[in-house]
């Protein structure tokens, strides 16, 4: 009877959690990231995170983990999620002389709308503000807690709410363990807890609470779930949502046009299996087909382009891409996140795949070898530029702002007027001479 009821749990479970077994919801303290995951923090900076605008974050990290400085202020993650399943390993101080929400303070916020209760419970009758309640709505169904200066951690699973317009018709979901205990099953959060901000249709970042104590943490790593399409340049019903749309249909150049000409280049591009990509030729810059562009011109964007390399490729992804120079010898001009195979090539880092070439070079950059899949995701906001490889932050900056002024002024842009500073451009990809394959290219614009 005993493992017939067990039996029946794990399958109810897998319903509950599509695609992922339980023993994968459950690791254990030090678990490696899953392949697909966002590491937010793997003991070497805070790439992941923010403060709030211009702000500077007032943690420290301390031997591979990240640590609470009091007052300080919390974090949150620079990009926002829906659907996802988390791991992260946490650590409340020994407070002998604290009580009550004194002792080991902190919280995890999901979306900033729900938070999962950080506090030094051990041995306690939890309540619904203790350790791993959802706080004041839903205590834990059993006390896991490790005693305070022990590493603990939390697994779990969420589901956004799901809302027609701006009317709710299902709640949030969520399934949590601590230290390897069932501790939340699939539980229904009514509306947002405590501090939280209020409920609505729209994805929300993490955040982790500064309540005053120096709580640490580490290994901290999402996969967002439901957010890929598995079919190649389509976009899920959530990325519709949001606004994404496509540039690249995977089937013809509707949207594109060469730089010099009003028309797809006849030659030195193909489209085939659901790829664009670039004919390899002499490797000499733009000699071939020639870059092409967008037919339309952006400004505040977040663009999202797989791009796929061979050895040895030079190819590039540019934008605020000037229109009067378009037609011209060689690539016509534009802020270039650069797409290069640079292994072993001894080349400056300001030239480096992810750089903004010729300007600032990239911090972290972790590709994937030529043959297989990268991700860059470019976002441009009042002057303000990121640029991810591989859903790690690894360059930011203004290109309004004296650093980028002194930078072109260093460049082989320096001659070039209004180069980086137009408030909208063409988005284009470049003919280096090199194959190369671009694939699920994607903007939202604001």
């Amino acid at each position: 009877m005993k493992t017939l009821k067990s039996n029946l749990t794990i399958i109810l479970l897998i319903l509950i959690l599509p695609g992922i077994s339980i023993a994968a919801l459950n690791t254990a303290l030090g678990a490696k990231p899953a392949r697909d995951a966002i590491v937010l923090f793997d003991g070497a900076g805070f790439s992941q995170w923010t403060a709030g605008a211009d702000k500077k974050i007032g943690w420290k990290i301390v031997d591979g983990y990240m640590q609470i400085v009091p007052r300080t202020g919390s974090i949150t993650t620079r990009r926002d999620f829906r659907d996802f399943r988390m791991h992260i390993e946490f650590n409340v101080p020994f407070m002998p002389d604290a009580k009550g929400q004194g002792r080991g303070n902190s919280g995890i916020y999901i979306q900033r709308r729900y938070e999962l209760q950080i506090l030094d419970s051990y041995g306690l009758e939890s309540k619904y503000n203790d350790c791993g309640a959802m706080y004041k709505t839903q205590p834990p169904d059993k006390n896991a807690c490790k005693k305070p200066g022990q590493w603990q951690y939390y697994d779990l699973q969420f589901t956004a709410a799901k809302w027609q317009g701006d009317k709710k018709i299902k709640n949030a979901r969520i399934t949590v363990y601590q230290n390897g205990v069932l501790i939340h099953n699939d539980f229904s959060i009514p509306n947002k807890t405590g501090a939280g901000r209020p409920e609505g249709p729209t994805a929300g970042p993490i955040l982790l609470q500064d309540h005053g104590n120096e709580v640490k943490f580490r290994n901290v790593w999402i996969v967002p779930l439901n957010e890929t399409a598995k079919v190649p340049n389509t976009l899920t019903d959530l990325e519709k949502a949001d606004g994404w749309k496509l540039l690249f249909d995977g089937k013809t150049s509707k949207g594109w046009r060469s730089s010099r000409a009003d028309k797809f280049p006849e030659y030195g591009w193909s489209i085939r299996d659901g790829m664009i990509i670039v004919n390899p030729g002499d490797g000499a810059e733009s000699r071939r087909g020639g870059d092409i562009i967008t037919r339309d011109l952006y400004s505040n964007f977040e663009l999202k382009v797989d791009f796929k390399l061979t050895p040895k490729a030079n190819s590039g992804l540019k934008y605020f891409v000037i229109p009067e120079l378009l037609i011209q010898k060689g690539s016509a001009l534009g802020i270039e996140y650069q797409i290069y195979d640079d292994a072993g090539r001894g080349i400056s880092s300001n030239k480096s795949l992810a750089s903004a070439y010729d300007l600032f070079a990239p911090k972290g950059a972790q590709p994937n070898p030529p043959g297989q899949w990268n991700t860059a995701l470019i976002v441009s906001k009042d002057g303000k530029v990121q640029h991810w490889l591989n859903n790690r932050l690894v360059l930011e900056y203004n290109r309004l702002s004296p650093e980028f002024r002194q930078a072109r002024a260093k460049s082989k842009f320096k001659n070039i007027a209004n180069f980086g500073t137009l408030k909208k451009g063409f988005i284009l990809l470049q003919d280096h001479g090199n194959e190369a394959a671009y694939r699920n290219i994607k903007i939202k614009v604001p």
